[in-house]
Order: structure tokens, then sequence, then C-alpha cells
């Protein structure tokens, strides 16, 4: 196990408590429950995409507890026809969509276009994982004309362990696992001394990354 995982790991044993307490408000509640969930803002990001192509869609999904939960939310879609945009980084980005009727939550096992649906998702799965794989290379050009503008992709040089906001961010974690290993409040005094390390941080690492 890597070091950062190694600290990770051991601020969630010693916060257990604290962590199982929050989770456990949320039993039993409704769309709170899955408020990290990504299943029903992965499809809101698709359909507001399809929504700028098809005038109307009718939409079945898979199962799924999480969209279940935000029905409402959706449900306001339903012959909705005028067309709502925001502007993010200079980029104009659609946030509505006109579903012809509610969404179908439907078995895969009863509907063949699930069943692709799932194929398809499970070969760019391995296609992102491997990408040096010949098939996985095909894959992913063809995915540069579907995949629409709210694809989330990881930022490897947010990791770098040699930038400056990743070794900040690893101080502040090692912070943070040693008040939780002493008992000490974690937010106590952290502005402050999140001033001092990043002024001593950049004392020492920009004249390294400036060479």
């Amino acid at each position: 196990m890597s070091p950062i995982l190694e600290e990770i790991k051991d601020f969630v044993s010693y916060n257990k408590d604290s962590i199982l307490a929050e989770i456990e408000e949320l039993n039993g509640i409704g769309r709170e429950k899955w408020v990290l969930d990504l299943t029903t803002s992965s499809l809101f990001m698709v359909l507001r995409c399809w929504g700028e192509e098809f005038k109307q869609l009718r939409v079945f999904c898979d199962l799924s507890k999480p969209i279940e939960a935000d029905m409402d939310i959706l449900r306001v879609m339903i012959n909705r026809h005028d067309k709502k945009y925001v502007e993010l980084g200079g980029e104009r980005y659609p946030l509505t969509f006109n579903l012809a009727e509610p969404i179908s939550l439907v078995d895969s096992k009863d509907f063949a276009g699930i069943q692709l649906a799932d194929i398809i998702g499970a070969a760019y799965g391995f296609a992102f994982k491997d990408r040096q794989d010949r098939y996985a290379s095909e894959w992913l050009r063809y995915g540069e004309k579907i995949l629409g503008p709210g694809a989330i992709f990881p930022e490897f040089e947010k990791v770098d362990p040699e930038s400056f906001e990743a070794v900040r961010n690893a101080v502040v974690l090692h912070e943070l696992t040693e008040r939780s290993r002493r008992k000490i409040d974690l937010l106590d005094g952290m502005y402050d001394y999140l001033k001092l390390i990043t002024r001593e941080l950049r004392r020492e690492l920009l004249p390294k990354m400036l060479i």
C-alpha cells in the first residue's frame, strides 16, 4: 500500500465513529442517501447532450435506486420545450432536455437495448483501463465522437508527486491523520497552518520547479 493510501486508511480508522454516525443519519431517507453517487449526474449529462440533437426523448434505464430517488427532479423535464443554458469557462452548456414521458426503470434481462448499453459500457471501461491494447485504442477513437462535454477524466497532473499542490495536499493529509491519532480538533487553527505550510513549501519547492 502506498504511503498516501496508508494515511487515508488510518484517517478513516481514527474517525470511524464519526463517519459511521454521519452515514447512519442518511439511512431510510430519499435522495440524500445517494448524495455521493454519480448515477443521476451522469444520466443528466447524457440527456442534456442528446436533448440538443433530438426534440424529445423516451428514456429507458436499468433498475437503479439512485435514479428512482431522483425521479422528482427528472420529471420536471417532461414535455419541456424551453431551452436553458449556462456558461462555464467560456463554453455554453445545455441545462434542459425534453422527455416524452417519465424515465422507465426496467430489468435488463427483458430489454436488449439495456444489455447492449452494458456491453458498450464494459468495452469503454476496459479501453480506458488498458489504453495500450490494440482494440482499446480503436474504441477510444470512436469515443471521441460520442463522449459529451460533461465527461470526467482523471487529471493526473493533480497527483504528480513533484507538483506544489500534491505535496501540500500530502502534508495536510498527514497533519489531519496525526490530529486524529492524538484526538485533537481537526479544524482548530487549520487556516493558520495552511498559510504557514503554503509559505514554507513555496520557499522550498518553487525554486526547484523553476530549474
